[in-house]
């Protein structure tokens, strides 16, 4: 469609605005001119379109031929475009592109507001470690009514898969030195039972889980490369049991967890106290040394394969977190791992709310939905080998980018304040409690 210029013709004067009209948009043409561009995104040449003769005729040039004809125009026709142009309505402003994705995803990349993969936009006051975006609805209330009866049977058959995987691992390392690497038998062994009962835990969840690129990790792997892969949820390492039965990074509490932490000592974590974590300080005596320590163990084919979650904690999954270093210390090529909670009405996400609440809320769901993309080798440039922060920074970008999510400069610092000053959701995932978290970040 074309916008129009009208001016008056004789014996028609026009009444001035109070204000002048907006400039229009010039956007460039093929051809080197410009248009003038309306609120629908069309346009006329300078000095062509349609404009009125001195019979307060509608004169229209064609942009092919410069055919024309004219059009009679009323006095209604020609004073509601007037005033339409003098309102602002056309040439105003185009609406914000955006571009949908699961999840709700809006891009205002445009824009100086970016959002979340949620929509929420990413202001002073956002906190990642938060979900507001699931809150209870009379619908999930009546869900919870219809599964309630399942809930004790899929919760007793779970303890009874943990036991039973718990006393098979207790058996395998019985007597074995745990500052060593354990016997390929005894490694064999552990995997192969607890690889399909971790299984069988997701699917007494009601997860679906569906992986791609499963070719790109064993590639990986005979090249003594390190799994790294966002951290949204507790199914995160269950997941990667299940599919990898890999070693990694834990915090010492994990292990003191009833059948969950017999079950990880299998498969000889490296664990790290976050009790005395502070801005040097961790469980090895400071973060170097722990990064020492991920970097020799990556480099010994004796262990199982390393799996990280370099954001160091868990978020909403609707942005990254920064990276901490030691997944990178190393050099080895990195193999990136996505994981893409899709759901509606819960994220299953572990962030700062009622975790028997959500526990039970998973439990009440039809159905839950992990999307798996493992991405291709990551090889580090020398740049990268030599600057491991280089590195980590790379990489998140690289993910965030495959996960078409922001990224934000918080880290497990602000989730340790986020703990420490009682930000967290109502029991009803409506309300946010604590103080503001602008405040908190000051803190």
């Amino acid at each position: 469609m074309s916008s129009s210029k009208v001016s008056s013709g004789p014996g028609r004067p026009l009444q001035e605005a109070s204000k002048k009209p907006p400039k229009p948009v010039p956007s460039r043409r093929t051809s080197g001119e410009f248009d003038r561009t309306s609120q629908n995104g069309g346009g006329v040449p300078v000095g062509g379109g349609d404009r009125p003769n001195s019979n307060g005729v509608l004169h229209s040039e064609s942009r092919e031929g410069g055919a024309s004809a004219d059009l009679p125009a009323s006095d209604q026709e020609i004073t509601a475009v007037v005033q339409s142009v003098f309102a602002g309505e056309i040439n105003r402003e185009p609406p914000i592109p955006t571009r949908r994705r699961s999840g709700g995803f809006v891009d205002t990349a445009a824009q100086s507001v970016v959002c979340d993969a949620a929509g929420v936009p990413l202001g002073p006051e956002y906190c990642p470690f938060i979900e507001k975006k699931s809150p209870v609805t009379f619908y999930e209330l009546f869900k919870m009514a219809i599964l309630l009866p399942t809930v004790p049977i899929r919760v007793g058959l779970i303890i009874f898969v943990l036991l039973q995987c718990a006393v098979v691992v207790t058996l395998a390392t019985w007597g074995a030195p745990s500052n060593e690497p354990f016997s390929p038998w005894r490694r064999k062994l552990i995997a192969r039972w607890a690889r399909p009962s971790i299984s069988i835990v997701l699917f007494l969840l009601g997860f679906r889980i569906r992986v791609h690129g499963i070719e790109n990790a064993w590639d990986g792997w005979e090249r003594k490369a390190v799994m790294v892969a966002n951290h949204v949820s507790y199914i995160d390492p269950l997941f990667a049991v299940a599919v990898f039965a890999p070693s990694g990074v834990a915090k010492t509490s994990s292990v003191r967890i009833p059948l969950i932490g017999q079950i990880a000592q299998g498969f000889q974590p490296l664990l790290i106290d976050r009790t005395r974590f502070t801005q040097n300080q961790t469980a090895t005596g400071n973060k170097e040394g722990t990064a020492a320590l991920i970097a020799a163990r990556a480099a010994d084919a004796r262990y199982p394969p390393i799996f990280m979650f370099p954001e160091g904690t868990t978020s909403n999954g609707h942005c990254l977190l920064q990276f901490q270093r030691g997944a990178f210390v190393a050099g080895a090529p990195i193999i990136p791992v996505l994981l893409n909670y899709k759901y509606k009405y819960f994220n299953p996400a572990w962030t700062n709310c009622s975790i028997p609440l959500a526990i039970f809320r998973l439990l009440c769901q039809f159905a839950n939905y992990l999307d798996v993309t493992i991405l291709p080798l990551y090889t580090p440039s020398e740049d990268e080998r030599r600057d491991p922060a280089l590195y980590a920074s790379n990489m998140r970008k690289h993910m965030a980018g495959a996960l078409g999510v922001p990224m934000i400069e918080q880290s497990l610092g602000e989730y340790l304040k986020s703990l420490k000053h009682g930000v967290k959701m109502d029991w009803l995932m409506r309300r946010q409690l604590g103080p503001p978290w602008s405040l908190v970040l000051r803190a």
